[in-house]
């Protein structure tokens, strides 16, 4: 599976500012050398997600990307996207498989968030593609936020995880090395890049830290 997953995820969120569109917000990161893009969207109607998934697949066919959608499963099949990743409080990755299956489609990319060495061993499986582990450093981007998990524990969890590891929480490019030297497969970033004055060029920093 690792070679099949990029390293590089940006996770685009309208609802943290509102200068930047799903849309924008990937076209930008891709400039700037992300590899998988993953919408995250709790606010718009699912009309309003499916125009944005579809203008961001346009993209396909200039740049070489994953396209994940957070949470909603029935627009991840409906537009044909590349996966979904779901969080503790969505539907878990077995239903998400079992969906596919009986959808008759393609099996995509499943990925979850954990926030610990608990929530890594109740996995069981068929296991899903990748982890998201966090938040390793906090996080600016939730109100209600779980203690920084640090790099020591992000290790237990990269060494006894039997998929890939994606770093999230609070990253800034000169914290990359230490995440994947914690044995993280890639890092996922959030406000970093959605918030940045110059989304492309804070997605670049990242992209040179980490390749």
């Amino acid at each position: 599976m690792p070679g099949l997953l990029g390293r590089l995820m940006v996770i685009t969120d309208y609802h943290l500012q509102q200068k930047w569109q799903h849309s924008a917000i990937t076209k930008l990161a891709l400039q700037g050398g992300a590899d998988i893009i993953q919408l995250r969207e709790k606010h718009l109607s699912n009309e309003e997600i499916i125009a944005e998934v579809d203008n961001i697949l346009v993209y396909k066919k200039e740049y070489q990307f994953a396209l994940l959608i957070n949470d909603h499963l029935n627009i991840a099949i409906q537009t044909k996207a590349d996966g979904v990743h779901v969080g503790k409080e969505d539907i878990s990755y077995q239903e998400c498989r079992n969906i596919y299956q009986n959808e008759n489609n393609q099996m995509p990319i499943l990925g979850v968030t954990i926030h610990s060495l608990e929530e890594l061993q109740m996995l069981s499986p068929p296991y899903p593609s990748y982890i998201g582990v966090g938040p390793v450093f906090g996080t600016t981007s939730k109100v209600n936020s779980l203690p920084a998990l640090g790099l020591e524990k992000l290790a237990e969890i990269c060494q006894q995880s039997p998929v890939p590891v994606f770093a999230i929480g609070n990253l800034r490019p000169d914290r990359v090395a230490d995440v994947i030297d914690a044995g993280a497969w890639g890092i996922a970033v959030l406000g970093a890049v959605c918030l940045a004055d110059n989304p492309e060029l804070a997605t670049r920093q990242f992209a040179e830290a980490l390749f």
